[in-house]
């Protein structure tokens, strides 16, 4: 308990610094379960602080024609988040001391001593994302050990032969180089810039090739960005991202081409496609994923009735895996209130899973809560019969 004062004290103390980094949310919601007859409250909250006690940044030049910078940050922070113990100090003390940049710089040239520039990396999907809602990205390069990076006229080098990896009695190499170019303007709304790396090691041969070219000009915008990978003894990869839109038409590709781990199962090709429409008040998109191993398809439409109402559609099919689904859905947005219902089909043979989705949220009855009370069915496909579950909640953030 005196433990516990004593920190309250001195969050007492830094009051002010407290509130400005101080964030959080508690809710309760009430929930039965029609089935199974389950029912009670729920309690969830998050917490985090983070109150700096002492913060001091570093920006040191000299002077001259060619000087030496460097930057560092140093920071002593309380920090409270949902795994604190108050008997262990790591977890609510956080000393962070770092040199950010360390550079010589001259008339329109530096030389970084931190690191080395790494591989550039161009290409991601806008359409393909993992569990965690991330991009597919796959990168095919990175900085290999220490190094320098070197600045001139806009263009960047780098350079990294790391100390415990190069040996010349026994004959051990290891050395890294990348460079990429500025942003070049071909002609009127033609821009483009390049990059390139290279491995070279006694266990491994390999080089990296970049491009990202854009053009834009009135109502018309097209993007193109690829990484290339080659390297002795191994497969070539290759990844392409397109992006191009014309007035109310927009459309995204990606390709991507090298057996990785974890990626669609480990495909070696992958290739999605995206389009999409507004036309009228109608949001059209259609789509595949993973058109090479799976044939993903799916398709949307939106239409705004009015500044109040819109409904939509949906519906797609798996050719691989012969899974087709479907969906509707209705939105009524309100002064005080925003109301939602939808239904899911989804199936092979025959239908196998119907859910369900009515539900209701306002964050003007009460201010700063948010009230919400939404019902989700069971399979009523599975079981007519299932009756599905309620949850009240409200939910108050600061």
């Amino acid at each position: 308990m005196k433990k516990i004062s004593a920190v309250l004290l001195i969050l007492a103390l830094v009051g002010g610094a407290l509130f400005a980094s101080f964030t959080g949310s508690a809710g309760v919601s009430f929930g039965f379960d029609l089935d199974s007859k389950d029912y009670g409250f729920k309690n969830p909250t998050a917490l985090e602080a983070d109150v700096t006690f002492l913060e001091r940044l570093v920006d040191n030049a000299g002077e001259g024609d060619i000087y030496a910078e460097i930057k560092a940050e140093l920071a002593l922070a309380f920090v409270i988040d949902e795994d604190f113990d108050w008997d262990d100090s790591e977890t609510f003390l956080d000393l962070t001391a770092k040199i950010t940049s360390a550079k010589i710089i001259g008339d329109n040239w530096f030389v970084g001593i931190l690191s080395a520039a790494g591989a550039p990396n161009f290409a991601a999907s806008a359409i393909d994302f993992n569990a965690d809602d991330e991009a597919l990205d796959l990168a095919f390069g990175e900085t290999v050990g220490a190094g320098i990076t070197v600045g001139f006229a806009d263009y960047t080098f780098g350079l990294a032969i790391p100390y415990d990896a190069n040996n010349i009695e026994n004959k051990e190499y290891n050395v890294f180089l990348s460079a990429l170019t500025p942003e070049y303007e071909f002609a009127d709304g033609l821009t483009g810039k390049f990059g390139v790396a290279g491995l070279l090691a006694d266990d491994y041969m390999g080089g990296f090739a970049s491009l990202e070219v854009g053009f834009a000009q009135d109502d018309l915008t097209v993007s193109l960005a690829s990484d290339l990978s080659f390297a002795k003894d191994e497969d070539f990869g290759v990844e392409v991202a397109v992006a191009a839109g014309y007035d109310f038409i927009d459309a995204d590709l990606y390709y991507a081409l090298k057996d990785y781990d974890g990626v669609y199962g480990g495909a070696g090709h992958i290739l999605s496609v995206q389009l999409g429409a507004e036309i009228e008040g109608f949001d059209i998109t259609v789509g595949g994923l993973n058109l090479v191993n799976k044939q993903d398809l799916y398709a949307s439409v939106d239409y705004d009735i009015n500044e109040q109402f819109s409904v939509g559609v949906n519906g797609g099919y798996v050719i691989a895996d012969k899974v087709w689904s479907a969906g509707g859905n209705v939105k009524y947005t309100h002064d005080i209130f925003t109301a939602t219902a939808s239904v899911g089909l989804e199936g092979a043979d025959e239908l196998d899973e119907v859910i369900v989705k009515v539900g209701a949220s306002s964050d003007k009855l009460v201010g700063g809560a948010t009230l919400a009370l939404d019902y989700v069915s069971g399979n009523l496909a599975a079981d007519p019969a299932v009756a599905g579950t309620i949850v009240a909640k409200a939910t108050i953030e600061f």
